[in-house]
């Protein structure tokens, strides 16, 4: 993910803070973000240090939303090729807190820290076994053909083949790892 932000609706004013900095591919990271109302101040932390920071125009409450709170999905979505909505975090989230005021920097340093202590002090490793598709799911499908190639996650785009060279078949289709959907390998 190249760049990740927090959008808010404050008052009647749209606030966006991004941060253009990619997060790091199959890597466990901390994100956090607040808003403090007092400061008119927006800040997006990463693994317990602020990477970014914004003065609001406004110095007002959050304005409720009459729709879903969106964590992970971008709420202004692009369409590529009037097909895919990229407007998600590909990824894993693995927990969500939502506190009810904004904590400072020394108490999301703590927090990371705590989640961190666990693993040596350092960002967990997640093995490949531990979030990879179980594409045994598919098996029990009764419109799946006997045999069917099919890439490790999501879709695959123009397959090719079989084609026979030295003695074994080929198959080929197209992936691109910095594409809308990246694969987890």
């Amino acid at each position: 993910m190249e760049h990740w932000s927090v959008q808010l609706g404050i008052g009647e004013v749209w606030e966006e803070l991004w941060v253009h900095r990619p997060l790091p591919l199959n890597r466990w990271s901390f994100v956090a973000a607040t808003y403090r109302q007092s400061q008119g101040m927006m800040r997006l932390y990463l693994n317990g240090e602020e990477v970014a920071s914004k003065k609001t125009t406004v110095k007002v409450a959050i304005t409720p939303a009459h729709s879903d709170l969106l964590i992970g999905k971008n709420n202004q979505s692009v369409m590529l090729a009037n097909v895919f909505e990229l407007n998600m975090f590909n990824g894993i989230i693995d927990e969500v807190k939502l506190y009810g005021r904004a904590l400072d920097g020394k108490e999301i340093a703590a927090v990371y820290d705590a989640d961190v202590r666990p693993h040596g002090g350092e960002p967990p490793v997640i093995l490949w076994e531990e979030i990879r598709l179980d594409r045994g799911l598919l098996r029990a499908d009764k419109h799946r053909p006997q045999f069917h190639i099919s890439p490790p996650a999501h879709w695959m785009n123009e397959p090719h083949a079989p084609i026979y060279f030295n003695g074994q078949y080929h198959l080929f289709y197209q992936h691109n790892p910095q594409g809308p959907y990246r694969f987890w390998k």
